[in-house]
């Protein structure tokens, strides 16, 4: 029994160190801070992010060091949870996104800003050199034809304007950046190499090269467009609904519409 009591008293002091003495959390670098979870809105910290599975002696809470989460062992990531109790190591989540973060600047976007050509249909097919401009944060576009030695016509759609991103238009190598201040872009590359390299990296730019704060504003405007645009369309129900009363017409609707009723 004495052994038993020891035993348990162990892996109750043991679990204790690991979910309770956890580093504390520390902010990411700034121009990382924008590629992991916000904390925000901070989990409960008595369940896990992932499966909500309540923490205990024998299900220790793992907090990650650069998201700020909670997770158990198994969703933490495979082996990571071990590897934690010595070194400091951030989750499978975070791990990922710095993996995909740094596969974009090393392979993604220098592809990007040295650009390529594709046609850009519009009213007629337009063949155009597109690239990505990064201290602007812009894709740029410019027509291959040339008149006194400047392009014909050349546009240029910021990084943050960017609604949408669809991947396919007319033909299998086909994308649309749809932006919220000009008109769309419908791109079709020659190969199908190029399109791939295009659409991931230009949803990642718009991912990671936008502040997040930039972003959250930009968010913030099109939801206070939204709830205006659904006042707008409320004033005006309620405006048809006093005419109508105020015409009698609502009560002629309403009684033919029992009388059709009734009839049936």
């Amino acid at each position: 029994m004495e052994l038993l009591k020891s035993v348990r008293s162990a892996a109750e002091q043991a679990a204790s160190r690991v979910s309770h003495n956890l580093p504390a959390f520390r902010p990411l670098p700034q121009d990382d801070s924008s590629n992991h979870a916000s904390s925000a809105i901070p989990d409960n910290p008595d369940e896990c992010r992932q499966c909500r599975c309540t923490f205990g002696v024998f299900n220790p809470r793992l907090a990650c060091p650069f998201c700020d989460h909670f997770y158990c062992g198994r969703h933490y990531g495979p082996g990571r949870a071990l590897i934690k109790c010595i070194q400091d190591r951030g989750c499978k989540q975070c791990a990922d996104r710095a993996a995909i973060r740094a596969s974009f600047f090393s392979s993604t976007l220098p592809v990007l800003e040295a650009g390529t050509t594709c046609m850009l249909h519009r009213q007629r097919p337009v063949a155009v050199w597109i690239s990505l401009d990064t201290p602007s944060a812009e894709v740029r576009w410019r027509t291959m034809e040339m008149r006194s030695m400047k392009p014909v016509e050349s546009g240029a759609v910021h990084l943050s304007h960017i609604s949408r991103i669809d991947d396919t238009y007319t033909s299998p190598n086909s994308m649309v950046i749809n932006s919220k201040t000009g008109a769309p872009l419908p791109l079709e590359f020659t190969s199908y190499g190029d399109w791939k390299d295009w659409l991931e990296g230009v949803r990642l730019a718009v991912e990671l090269l936008v502040p997040e704060q930039e972003k959250q504003q930009i968010e913030a405007s099109r939801q206070r467009a939204r709830e205006d645009g659904l006042e707008e369309r409320q004033r005006e129900r309620e405006e048809r609904k006093k005419k109508y009363l105020a015409t009698g017409m609502g009560m002629r609707f309403t009684a033919e519409a029992m009388a059709q009723r009734g009839a049936s």
